[in-house]
């Protein structure tokens, strides 16, 4: 026979049932944040490839030309050392 009333075990079933709701409730806010998460590294990830791309194409272009060449490197250390402080600046330490 049942262990439970039928009342009882219903009252657990619904228990059960509401728990896995809370939990998949949950998951789905944790799937979501995952999706912008890897959405966001990848348009980073796309805007460094471009970079790159740039950067090459430039230095293609001022091979021969020491004062242009100077002026990507100035450039360079310029947008490194924002993208550092940036980092430092958003950088949590625990």
């Amino acid at each position: 026979m049942w262990p439970f009333s039928p009342s009882a075990f219903e009252s657990k079933v619904l228990s059960k049932l509401s728990s896995l709701e809370k939990r998949i409730t949950v998951m789905a806010t944790n799937l979501d944040t995952l999706i912008a998460q890897v959405t966001a590294s990848i348009e980073v990830e796309t805007s460094a490839v471009v970079l790159i791309q740039g950067i090459a194409a430039q230095l293609e272009e001022a091979k021969t030309d020491p004062v242009a060449i100077q002026a990507l490197a100035d450039q360079l250390k310029a947008s490194a050392d924002s993208l550092s402080a940036a980092i430092v600046a958003n950088t949590q330490v625990e």
